[in-house]
């Protein structure tokens, strides 16, 4: 294990790394190694992607001005 791979409580976060905190943690959309997932069900139609994604990162900067 790496000093990236994980953050002792107390130390300051790495550049690198994006925190959010939010009420509702629950997972909207993943992206694995076998492709793109929105809410729980594969997409493998890449116009289908780009649309949930572009809706998704919609949501998250409303979530992020309130």
């Amino acid at each position: 294990m790496t000093e990236q791979d994980y953050l002792v409580p107390g130390d300051p976060e790495p550049a690198s790394s994006i925190t959010f905190y939010t009420k509702d943690t629950s997972e909207i959309a993943k992206f694995t190694e076998d492709g793109f997932y929105y809410k729980g069900e594969f997409i493998d139609d890449a116009g289908e992607v780009h649309r949930l994604l572009k809706e998704v990162l919609g949501m998250m900067k409303q979530n992020v001005a309130q």
